[in-house]
């Protein structure tokens, strides 16, 4: 704010209004602000950035141009890379009208909402050698204090996450956004608050978490940093975390005793490596396939009594791969494909079993659903035996002469099929 006291930074006169009440400011106080560009610099805090800059590696610390350029152009491209049709046409809108909408700073020029605005302008003021301004409220808040980090969560989360916002919001960021916010040792507020600053439903946020956490489970399995979810996000493997989360932690499949959450946690190594599996052999580019495979992982498996022989089964594999993996220095899905070739004989081994158990039990469940479609028809004569012929709630005079006739025939023609039937069943019992 020092620089807009001594006159550096001056005001456009628009007057802005915030999406949410925010405890110690008062909007009659706020301004917009034209901004030299060189003065600002990306939130590596944001949920979006963050991603990127795990896939990267990236430690620089953020400041501005004026400091060093560096930070910022490194984030820029991440910006790009995320979504280029959208920046191409935000920079066309800013080069052709001007910037319509302000941002959000922090008084150190950190940049709290507007980063591929702020993006476009500064590749417009490369392109052309004019001085662009970046036109936003200063906040009154410092990153430094907690209580003031959170009053920035609070805001940045009412303008990124309305309505129009959530849909274009990467759902892995955003559940890094999640888990970031309301867990772990910097918590900033519980995941009810979250939702209610998010225009979300608890029981959807709640997922994204309990999403995100069996994601940090999965990025410490391989040996990857907990918090890189761009490996997540480059893989396209996000939705089989969230059926994950949503199947394991519903208390239908695993009690809370002892034995449940041994296999809970045996099941999950094994997910893990299906997971790893279906990466491998590319099966992630079809995402609706991969879906209903896994869908059928958990239904078919998991929800059976053949889940515990399943992970004993794999066991040995998913203990090799893992200690394979934490061998290796992964930082990215490059890294990852390449330490995932030390390991191809276990993951053969991984698809083969998986496979054969997936067709052992579609089997088994065609069988079971002929025996109990035969079981079915049985209990209905039973019934008709036992009401005279007839169904409980219905009397001969509600039918007539070539009706009866009909169920009469049918009868007949049951009676030697079934003795027909009879006989073929105990030939092949004979012969098993």
């Amino acid at each position: 704010m020092q620089l807009v006291e001594s006159g550096q930074i001056e005001k456009t006169g628009a007057k802005p209004k915030l999406p949410v009440k925010i405890d110690g400011i008062n909007e009659e106080n706020l301004y917009v602000y034209r901004i030299p560009l060189d003065l600002l610099f990306y939130n590596d805090k944001n949920g979006r950035i963050a991603t990127g800059m795990q896939r990267l590696a990236m430690t620089m610390d953020p400041v501005s141009d004026r400091i060093d350029p560096s930070y910022n152009d490194q984030i820029a491209e991440l910006i790009e890379a995320d979504n280029k049709a959208a920046l191409k046409q935000t920079q066309a809108s800013i080069k052709k009208n001007g910037q319509k909408l302000f941002g959000y700073v922090l008084d150190d020029g950190r940049i709290i909402d507007g980063n591929r605005r702020f993006t476009a302008l500064r590749n417009l003021q490369k392109e052309t050698g004019k001085t662009y301004y970046y036109e936003a409220v200063i906040l009154p808040f410092t990153f430094d204090a907690q209580t003031d980090r959170i009053k920035i969560k609070k805001l940045e989360i009412a303008i990124q996450m309305g309505i129009e916002e959530r849909q274009s919001y990467n759902p892995v960021d955003l559940a890094l956004d999640v888990y970031n916010t309301t867990s772990g040792e910097n918590k900033m507020m519980s995941i009810e608050d979250y939702a209610s600053d998010a225009n979300m439903k608890i029981k959807e946020a709640k997922q994204i978490l309990d999403a995100a956490i069996y994601m940090r489970k999965f990025l410490e399995f391989i040996g990857a940093d907990q918090n890189n979810f761009s490996i997540i996000k480059d893989s396209k493997t996000y939705s089989l975390f969230v059926e994950m989360a949503r199947k394991l932690e519903s208390g239908k499949i695993f009690g809370d005793d002892l034995d449940s959450e041994v296999e809970k946690n045996e099941t999950i190594r094994t997910y893990f490596a299906l997971i790893l599996y279906e990466i491998k052999v590319g099966a992630t580019s079809n995402q609706s396939t991969l879906a209903y495979k896994m869908r059928d992982y958990v239904k078919k498996i998991v929800d059976s009594d053949k889940n515990e022989d399943f992970n004993d089964d794999m066991s040995d594999h998913v203990d090799d791969i893992e200690d394979t993996l934490n061998d290796q220095t992964i930082n990215n899905l490059t890294d990852l494909s390449n330490a995932m070739k030390e390991v191809n004989d276990q993951f053969d081994q991984v698809g083969e079993k998986f496979d054969r158990q997936l067709r052992e039990s579609n089997k088994q469940e065609t069988a079971e659903a002929l025996v109990s479609d035969v079981s079915d028809a049985v209990s209905l004569l039973k019934e008709l035996e036992q009401n005279g012929g007839l169904k409980t709630n219905l009397t001969y005079s509600q039918f007539d002469r070539d009706q009866i006739q009909k169920l009469q025939y049918s009868m007949r023609d049951l009676a030697i099929l079934a003795k027909k039937l009879f006989e073929k069943y105990g030939e092949e019992l004979d012969e098993s």
